[in-house]
């Protein structure tokens, strides 16, 4: 897909709800990672989801798996000629599914509500619709 549309920052920004988005944008702005770093980073992330997954029942792991593989298929997607916002939004939403700040997420209190309106906010500013991810409602 190297006709790869040029996201603006801040569209995606604006799409994001606004309870994540200073999360985001803080991760915007930090140093970069690597997109090989990043990929050892959800496998391990996903490994150590899956642990307590067995323990915590109410975690949605049908939910993460889908994180998981989208976040490999976005980093798969970045190519040497993507302007550098691309590869941007795409580490800082990676980042921000991997790097969780609260551990909330992964005893299943809040879930991955918020990684999955981040991931289709950057699917969206990609022009990548094949990407989005239901947002499962609470019952």
């Amino acid at each position: 897909m190297s006709e790869s549309p040029s996201p603006r920052i801040d569209d995606v920004l604006y799409d994001i709800p606004v309870e994540y988005r200073d999360r985001y944008n803080e991760l915007l702005q930090r140093p970069p990672i690597s997109v090989e770093k990043l990929r050892e980073y959800v496998k391990k992330y996903i490994s150590t989801v899956k642990q307590v997954g067995l323990m915590v029942k109410l975690l949605d792991m049908e939910q993460a798996d889908t994180l998981a593989q989208t976040a490999l298929v976005l980093l798969d997607s970045i190519e040497p000629g993507h302007p550098a916002s691309t590869k941007l939004i795409i580490t800082a939403a990676v980042s921000y599914f991997v790097f969780e700040e609260e551990d909330e997420e992964i005893t299943g209190v809040l879930g991955f509500d918020d990684d999955v309106q981040v991931f289709n906010a950057v699917s969206r500013a990609l022009g990548r619709t094949d990407l989005i991810i239901p947002v499962k409602r609470q019952g």
